[in-house]
């Protein structure tokens, strides 16, 4: 992979990786390898900031003190680890500034508490009004990210509801049930209101403004690889009043209920909804940054 390359990839926010830490460990491995130390210092002076340390643990980060470019490039190395330690020590006391908050990738670890895998099995024959994914996402929004002290992370609560059959829902009219419903594959993310607070007990706090990227994937096989088919991400500031975000159009029903779907393997529906909470704060309700935020999704 030349060097170019690297830095695109690297770069990517949508990037699905186990954790920050083995990405750092994969392009250390590429900096140190014999035919790249010709250009060893033009290659981390490059390639260094497009790493997000701040999304490592100390422990980790630690770690790469005794890397070997280390003594080699003291004076790159040192002031991104200096940075990543400012930004553990601000948040261990539930300080955010939005200047620090690099965006999460989509990790796969269980130690940032953000993937929530799902299947739904026999896809071609389960009743539409019993085909909904349903996921209850607690995520932390004050993390730490060292587990023996989890316990002192504040959480947020989200129900995730996914419609791969099309939408439905129940209204009550006059004491009586009546369904509603379409062809529309339907993803609806809502927080709840009440905060989940971990530790000290009774501490209950109206969440503050958050701004939530969610991605959702969908898996395919070819032979035996297995892939993301398709990725659709949204992002949305939640408040009290904005709580829910609804995209309509996942994809178009057909594609899932085609003979030759890609996306149903052996006969199930598989995926995973990251629930990445980048940034927390009063400063998201400014009025030019929910401008610029509005509109920010993709889908591939």
């Amino acid at each position: 992979m030349e060097r170019e390359e690297l830095v695109d990839f690297i770069g990517m926010s949508e990037l699905c990786v186990e954790s920050e830490k083995k990405l750092w460990e994969k392009v250390e491995q590429w900096l140190v390898a014999d035919n790249n130390m010709d250009n060893c210092r033009d290659n981390v002076e490059t390639i260094v900031p497009c790493m997000r340390f701040c999304k490592m643990t100390p422990t980790e980060l630690l770690a790469i003190e005794s890397s070997p470019l280390m003594p080699l490039f003291p004076d790159i190395l040192k002031d991104k680890l200096a940075i990543a330690y400012r930004y553990h020590s601000l948040a261990s006391n539930g300080i955010f500034l939005p200047t620090d908050q690099v965006p999460f990738r989509n990790y796969t670890s269980p130690m940032y508490g953000m993937r929530f895998p799902f299947e739904l099995k026999n896809y071609a024959n389960i009743p539409k009004i019993e085909s909904r994914v349903c996921l209850s996402c607690q995520v932390p929004y004050l993390p730490s990210l060292e587990m023996e002290t989890k316990k002192a992370s504040r959480y947020a609560q989200f129900q995730v509801n996914f419609y791969p059959k099309g939408h439905f829902s129940t209204i009550s009219l006059y004491g009586n049930f009546m369904g509603r419903q379409n062809d529309n594959v339907t993803l609806k993310i809502s927080r709840q209101h009440v905060p989940v607070t971990v530790s000290p007990p009774h501490e209950s706090k109206p969440y503050p403004p958050m701004l939530v990227e969610a991605t959702l994937q969908l898996y395919s096989k070819k032979k035996e690889l297995r892939f993301v088919g398709l990725t659709l991400t949204q992002t949305h500031i939640f408040t009290g009043k904005t709580p829910e975000l609804v995209v309509d159009n996942v994809l178009d029903l057909a594609r899932l209920k085609a003979e030759d779907s890609p996306f149903i393997v052996e006969g199930s529906l598989s995926g995973a909804c990251f629930i990445k909470i980048q940034q927390v704060g009063d400063h998201l309700l400014e009025e030019d940054f929910c401008r610029v935020t509005a509109e920010n999704s993709d889908i591939h």
